[in-house]
């Protein structure tokens, strides 16, 4: 297991949800890049960041922010949120980003998935963000009506992919 710590970026800044509601956000004046660098100076092994914004409006809002944050450190950089099209998932990965976390991608499209896992192994993370014993998708907003434990059973074969398990009642909180 790992424990990484995590920054979500909302509107360029870090920012907080409770329970995955937007309407809860909550903004923290600590910069990005002077988080990033106490994350690495207290001994982090690798920083998981996740645009907020691209999990709600499906584009890549934090792109460059993220990539520089990446650059800024000499730790890998894992990175999440609203990431839905395998261009998406090549961009990040070749411009400095260690891993990629998907969920949406992944629960739509297994065939990609599998396909990306084999082109970039170990570099792939497939969120599982559960509620109601469902995995939710589209910024926790779309259940996929499917259970976590079906969708580990369906990701067995992908040895070279790591789950990213968040139970959606208890974060943030």
């Amino acid at each position: 297991m790992d424990i990484l710590p995590s920054m979500d970026l909302y509107n360029g800044h870090i920012t907080r949800l409770e329970k995955g509601k937007f309407e809860t956000r909550k903004f923290y004046p600590l910069d990005p890049f002077t988080a990033v660098k106490q994350f690495e100076t207290a001994g982090a092994k690798r920083i998981h960041i996740v645009d907020l914004e691209a999990t709600e409006k499906g584009t890549l809002v934090h792109r460059d922010l993220v990539i520089k944050l990446a650059a800024s450190v000499a730790i890998p950089v894992q990175v999440g949120g609203g990431i839905r099209q395998v261009d998406h998932v090549v961009d990040y990965l070749e411009n400095g980003i260690d891993k990629v976390v998907l969920g949406s991608l992944a629960m739509k499209d297994f065939e990609a998935l599998k396909s990306l896992v084999k082109r970039y192994p170990k570099r792939i993370v497939v969120a599982l963000d559960v509620e109601s014993e469902k995995v939710m998708t589209h910024g926790w907003q779309v259940s996929s009506e499917q259970s976590l434990w079906d969708v580990i059973k369906q990701m067995e074969p992908l040895n070279d992919v790591a789950l990213l398990i968040t139970d959606i009642q208890t974060d943030g909180m």
